[in-house]
């Protein structure tokens, strides 16, 4: 089952985990192997084997956890387990079904989780709140737990982040105090705000409200603020989003704000999918492949995972790397590390497009496609765009 060319892609997926422990089985095998050994008397034998060696055992272990039916039995597995867990993709892959069950009844683990010094474990435990909280069984408690969290880790920072953006599409006229108390630190908070205005789930007047609290301290305006006097907390005039924090070189000739950007040609039989960019973005209604821009830290695969996660709602299986290029635009020079994937689990959804399709991939020219995401498609098609 294992892949030597996949487990050099892991490892540079997965950075905190060495290349020897990376043995490169992929995901769908491993959950085939899990529904077998879970029916066998080895699985209980091989929960209890802590530590184990390879990413892949960790993976595995957090497969079969998630099957236990009983809240004791998952936080007696969750105890001895999370402890262990070094990396992201072991962190995200536990989803307790008990957990989902009886979540009220696993607040109290949940809070123990959020308050200690081991930087996953911190992780699942605002995952958790932010997967089974902020629905029906939603308790302003979450947001003050989450809020309290201070931690140097990127990991552990970019799920709160990721929680309260998600937050403000679900309970917004909670969530938005947070925001207009600066109750974060000021990456999460930048990075709260930034997530919930790309998505469809939040209104444009909503989205106009946000963003004159990004760079505002408190009682807004000055130097350092954007003023958001004659905007209502419901939304009214527009404002400009706010210019890129850096600029680079984009060639030996132009000097533009430069980002870094993965994109993802997903395949579906012969078809491949592109997304079409909202009205109010920079080259709104255009086309382009899915993907995102790059966070400081992050690997072009990580970057690809977590933004086809947050905007399509689904895991993928990046196969390999189909090409890196420059892009300049009036504007901006776009630099773009560009994979060849398939979709893992679940089923792409436009949460942050206006639309989604399939589409044979020479038949791609046909549509307004963004002009960087043109050069993809001639790679694609073999042909030269234009």
């Amino acid at each position: 089952m294992s892949e030597e060319g996949y487990a050099e892609f892991s490892a540079r997926l997965i950075p905190t985990v060495p290349r020897e422990r990376i043995l490169g089985v992929r995901l769908p095998a491993l959950r085939l192997f899990a529904g077998e050994l879970i029916k066998q008397p080895e699985a209980q034998a091989f929960l209890s084997a802590l530590p184990h060696t390879y990413l892949e055992e960790n993976t595995l272990h957090a497969l079969l956890l998630n099957a236990e039916k009983s809240l004791e039995g998952s936080e007696a597995l969750l105890r001895s387990f999370l402890p262990h867990v070094d990396n992201w993709a072991t962190c995200d892959a536990l989803r307790p079904a008990a957990f989902k069950k009886h979540f009220k009844k696993a607040r109290s683990f949940i809070y123990e989780c959020m308050e200690s010094r081991h930087a996953y474990t911190v992780r699942f435990g605002i995952e958790m709140l932010m997967c089974y909280g902020l629905k029906d069984d939603f308790s302003i408690d979450f947001h003050e737990k989450v809020a309290a969290v201070r931690s140097d880790d990127y990991y552990v920072n970019m799920m709160r982040a990721w929680y309260f953006a998600t937050a403000l599409c679900e309970r917004y006229e909670q969530t938005l105090p947070y925001l207009e108390g600066r109750r974060l630190d000021e990456w999460t908070h930048g990075r709260s705000i930034q997530k919930a205005v790309e998505s469809l789930r939040i209104s444009e007047e909503q989205k106009a409200y946000l963003r004159t609290l990004r760079r505002a301290k408190q009682g807004g305006g000055g130097k350092t603020g954007v003023s958001n006097k004659g905007v209502s907390k419901k939304g009214a005039q527009k404002p400009e989003r706010a210019a890129e924090a850096e600029s680079k070189k984009a060639g030996e000739e132009s000097e533009k704000p430069l980002i870094e950007v993965a994109a993802a040609v997903i395949r579906r039989g012969e078809r491949v999918l592109i997304c079409r960019r909202p009205e109010h973005k920079a080259r709104g209604g255009q086309w382009e492949f899915p993907g995102g821009k790059l966070e400081a830290g992050e690997t072009a695969e990580q970057a690809l995972l977590r933004e086809c996660r947050e905007e399509l709602d689904i895991s993928l299986n990046i196969t390999r790397p189909l090409a890196e290029f420059t892009h300049i635009y009036p504007d901006i020079a776009v630099r773009l590390f560009v994979f060849e994937c398939t979709v893992e689990s679940g089923e792409p959804k436009s949460l942050e497009h206006s639309e989604l399709a399939f589409v044979e991939p020479c038949a791609l020219f046909s549509y307004d496609i963004c002009e960087a995401d043109r050069e993809i498609a001639s790679i694609i098609c073999g042909r030269q765009s234009g």
